[in-house]
């Protein structure tokens, strides 16, 4: 079974490349896209926090979402050295594209395997989380 999930491993790496390459980011600026909600407003932190990285790694991520356009960094009126960021318009469009992406593959998973078993690899996938 270890083997499968080492296969298994190796094919996410497969669509996670796939997804950087089309997307044009790197794998911390595709999780970051995936990771903000298209209304919200977080802080500098709040981002770091959720992405589980130091505050000086999530700075650098932040620094490159912003040059390329995709989120935007302001200070808050409460506190100006408290800075918040959110998508852009290009951001947003860039976060559809990996959803584009990712569901493409989903797509063809699930036209492999059909309704049934998708349900139940999902069924069997989630049983093995719970208890993680």
């Amino acid at each position: 079974m270890l083997e499968l999930v080492r296969s298994l491993r190796q094919l996410c790496f497969s669509i996670e490349r796939e997804v950087r390459r089309e997307a044009g980011l790197t794998q911390a600026q595709v999780l970051s896209l995936l990771n903000l909600n298209p209304t919200e407003v977080i802080t500098c932190q709040e981002f770091s926090q959720r992405m589980d990285l130091s505050f000086s790694r999530g700075s650098r991520v932040i620094d490159a979402l912003v040059r390329k356009g995709l989120i935007s960094r302001t200070s808050s009126k409460a506190d100006r050295r408290c800075k918040r960021i959110k998508l852009t318009k290009k951001g947003l469009e860039v976060q559809k594209k990996v959803h584009q992406i990712l569901q493409r593959q989903e797509a063809r998973w699930r036209k492999k395997l059909g309704k049934e078993k998708t349900d139940k690899l999902t069924e069997f996938i989630l049983q093995i989380l719970e208890n993680e």
